[in-house]
């Protein structure tokens, strides 16, 4: 997905802004100046937070209630947390937004 008319670019096929390429340009060129590898867990993490970023200061409290429910719901029942959508589990989760929701699933899988 390489439309520059949408605003968008793709980094490791992945749909990213052209904020979000530009943080990691200038990553990899501080690496790089450092002598560093740039391809390595900190870049995964970078590219992590911009695609699930965390919520609110408001809501991060109950969304991180959400997660942990969604964890224990995952080890009690052995479900697949990837095949969870936020239209199928509204119940559980009936107040939040897309984001929230990718971002309570990414933190329910990291408490796997």
């Amino acid at each position: 997905m390489d439309n520059e008319s949408d605003g968008f670019r793709a980094f490791r096929g992945l749909p990213i802004t052209r904020e979000q390429d530009a943080e990691i340009q200038a990553y990899i060129v501080r690496c790089k100046a450092a002598g560093r590898s740039w391809d390595n867990l900190e870049l995964d993490y970078i590219i992590k937070d911009m695609l699930y970023p965390a919520p609110t200061d408001e809501r991060i409290e109950i969304c991180d209630e959400y997660a942990s429910n969604l964890a224990n719901r995952v080890r009690r029942t052995g479900e697949m947390l990837n095949g969870f959508t936020r239209e199928a589990h509204v119940q559980d989760c009936d107040m939040c937004t897309e984001a929230e929701w990718k971002w309570i699933v990414h933190e329910a899988g990291r408490r796997l």
